[in-house]
Order: C-alpha cells, then structure tokens, then sequence
C-alpha cells in the first residue's frame, strides 16, 4: 500500500511538471489552432482544493504535492495571458475561479462545522473529476484538424498512470472518494492518449474559428 502511495505521489508531481510541455507552443504566438487555457484553470481550482483538504485533514505530503500543481498552472495562465489575445477572457475566468474558491473556503471555514472534510472532499472528487476530463475540450479540434497539436504527450500518459495508481489505491483501503474520481480519470486518459495513436500528425490542418476555452 505506502508503494502504491508513494509511486502515485511521485506521478501526481510528474503529471503536473508535464504540463508545462506545451507553454513553448503558447509562447510562439497564435497559432493555427488555439491552445485552450481551461484545462489550467481546471488544474489551479483542483489543486488549491486538495492542498486546503490537505490542511483541514493534515496531511502535509498532500499539500506539498497540489502546491506544485498551483505553481504550474498559474505559471501556464500566465503564459496564456501574455502569449495569446483571450486576455479578457482569461481575466473573467480567473474571477470566476478565484470566487468559487473563495467562497468554497469560507464555507468550509466558518459554516460547514464538523462536516466540512467530508462537503470538502466531495468538491475534491468533482474537482478531479473536472481536471482530467478537461483537456477533452480540444477533441472536436483534434478531429477536425486531424492533429493532437493541442494535446500534450506527457501530460496524457502521466495523467492516465497517475490516476490507474490512485484509483488503485482507493480501491486498495476502500475508500470511494479516492477510487471514483480517479478512475473516472483514468478513462478520460485513456481517450486523450488513444487520439495520439488515431491522429498521429502534429501538424494541425486550419479549422473553424473557436470561442476561446
């Protein structure tokens, strides 16, 4: 069992590192196809949930490891912000997930009492559940460009063994806050690296205009 745990701390860090594999694509300007910004916003929320349910439980490896995804991402936002012309967008975003955060805490905080690490982890499995599924907002993209130009390599294959090692992991001290959110990711992983091995050319072919995500 520490195996499983200590092999999924290490993938977690790794998942969140890998990340950062497509900031020289944001940082060389607009592109044929834009590189959507919600799946940084998706991992920052995650993250700063896990570190505050780390806190509230005091489970310190916990927050070391989600603060790791909090820097990453907001370092990926950044370049985002200054590498692409969706500013307003970004800062609208950015508003939204700072009050849902906000709000969250002070609930937690100061409403929920002593059921606040169990209201707590439910926002954490939705949360997670949120993150790995959030790269699937470049799919219909990918099919159409037929390229994974928008998708990360690494970022996919860590995703996919670091949520098999702690659905696992779940499974193994049966306990269903950790087993379902991150089996659920496992899925969604498995559809993100299947489109590697469908639509191998890196090259994206133009498409139609998009909302910025």
């Amino acid at each position: 069992m520490l195996v499983i745990e200590s092999f999924a701390t290490v993938f977690t860090a790794g998942m969140f590192l890998s990340g950062l594999t497509i900031v020289k694509r944001i940082k060389s300007g607009p592109s044929i196809v834009p590189i959507p910004s919600f799946p940084a916003f998706a991992t920052l929320v995650n993250c700063l949930l896990w570190c505050k349910y780390g806190l509230v439980t005091h489970d310190v490896l916990m927050v070391l490891v989600n603060t790791i995804g909090v820097i990453t991402s907001i370092y990926l936002l950044y370049n985002h912000y200054f590498f692409t012309k969706h500013q307003n967008y970004l800062e609208k975003s950015a508003l939204i997930a700072a009050s849902l955060v906000t709000v969250l805490f002070i609930y937690v905080d100061y409403l929920a009492g002593t059921r606040a690490t169990n209201h707590l982890g439910l926002a954490c499995c939705l949360s997670c559940v949120i993150m790995f599924s959030s790269p699937l907002v470049s799919i219909r993209t990918v099919v159409t460009t037929h390229s994974t130009y928008t998708l990360s390599f690494p970022l996919s294959v860590t995703s996919f063994l670091t949520s098999s090692l702690w659905a696992l992991y779940g499974y193994t001290i049966h306990d269903s806050f950790v087993f379902a959110p991150n089996f659920a990711g496992a899925v969604l992983a498995t559809i993100q690296v299947s489109m590697f091995a469908i639509y191998r050319n890196r090259d994206p072919a133009p498409a139609p205009a998009e909302t910025p995500v």
